[in-house]
């Protein structure tokens, strides 16, 4: 495992962090995925209670389309022991990458149980039915979107005194998730802190490599979701490996590859989502259903051009006006172009993935730097 000083290694780190939350808070609630990152959080964080004779609760927001290998790890951890289980089946609107038409998914929406990929767990949570002040994301229809959910976890937690967030985030995925963790610290001295509405939220693997969270799980014969092997088996790089909802616009590309990992689920999906098949013929060219892998297509001068042409011949207007209306609030070269080009491919109407707006691409500012420097 990488060194964390001359003393210890990542996971003696950990370890230590850890013992410093449960020693401070009352309340340890580990935010769950189903990945290997919060995998790994979740069971040094067993590790620890069980020592104490303490539990924790785990927090998994089922967004209905999920891997079934997914949904396996999660009731598997779910059921361990020391695990108080927070399993969120809530209906709520969440972006479709997959159509240009309906940009949102109704995951266990109750109209259409019929079609529900599958059932809901006997002792999950299916409503919030305690009090909290979190605005709905789509208020004409009532429902909460993805962070919607989670803030509404939160405040269960609102009344209570020293509760502890814990997230597998981890610095080595991106520098932006490095700088997300350790930009503003909530406790002086403590830089894998930093401060939510109502709590503390903790990231006590954040100078985890890859590399580190699987030598954990396998040197312990721990269970992970096996998608990871599907996916190392495909030449997956690390970066690809991606066990979002498989509609979010960051895992989409792995909807290519579904119907060979998971048939069945596919199979289902085609019933339940709109625009499925035809995603699954595109996703993996990169972007969204017409994919460009950040390289400009042949019949186009610009990337201009290509934003005006999509945003021309968008399906829905009203949606592509919503488009225009936020693209004329940011600049106009080609680093913030492409990614406008982006979220108009995986139809991001509800700016859900936010763009960089910055006034010049940040390679270029880096490379005129190194070549003053030399």
């Amino acid at each position: 495992m990488k060194s964390y000083n001359h003393n210890k290694n990542v996971y003696e780190a950990a370890i230590e962090r850890l013992n410093y939350v449960f020693d401070n808070y009352k309340n340890i609630v580990v935010s769950f995925s189903g990945g290997k990152d919060s995998s790994v959080l979740a069971y040094l964080a067993l590790e620890v209670a069980k020592q104490r004779g303490r539990k924790i609760y785990l927090f998994y927001l089922d967004q209905e389309i999920e891997y079934s290998s997914t949904i396996e790890i999660v009731d598997y951890m779910m059921k361990l022991d020391g695990v108080i289980p927070l399993w969120f089946q809530v209906s709520a609107l969440l972006t479709n990458t997959s159509s240009m038409y309906d940009n949102v998914i109704d995951p266990w929406n109750p109209e259409k149980k019929h079609i529900w990929i599958r059932g809901q767990k006997v002792k999950s949570i299916k409503k919030i039915d305690w009090d909290v002040t979190v605005p709905y994301t789509f208020p004409k229809e009532k429902k909460y979107g993805f962070y919607g959910l989670v803030q509404c976890m939160e405040q269960m937690f609102k009344e209570e005194e020293k509760t502890a967030m814990l997230i597998g985030l981890r610095a080595d995925e991106s520098l932006d998730r490095f700088r997300a963790v350790s930009k503003n610290p909530a406790i002086e001295g403590v830089p894998w802190s930093t401060k939510g509405k109502h709590h503390t939220k903790f990231y006590p693997i954040y100078d985890w490599r890859f590399k580190d969270v699987f030598v954990y799980l396998g040197k312990n014969n721990l269970k992970y979701n096996k998608m990871y092997d599907f996916f190392y088996l495909k030449g997956y790089n690390a970066r690809k490996m991606r066990l979002s909802n498989l509609l979010h616009e960051k895992a989409y590309e792995s909807i290519v590859d579904l119907q060979e990992f998971e048939p069945k689920l596919f199979d289902k999906m085609i019933d339940r989502v709109s625009g499925v098949s035809t995603a699954k013929e595109y996703a993996g060219r990169g972007g969204g259903i017409y994919g460009h892998k950040g390289k400009l297509p042949r019949k186009f001068s610009s990337w201009k051009e290509y934003r005006e042409y999509l945003l021309d011949t968008l399906p829905d207007r009203k949606a592509a006006e919503i488009f225009r209306k936020r693209f004329s609030k940011q600049y106009d070269n080609d680093y913030v172009i492409k990614q406008q080009v982006d979220r108009i491919l995986i139809f991001d109407v509800n700016n859900f993935k936010k763009i960089k707006n910055l006034k010049e691409d940040p390679a270029i500012a880096i490379r005129k730097k190194w070549m003053e420097i030399l």
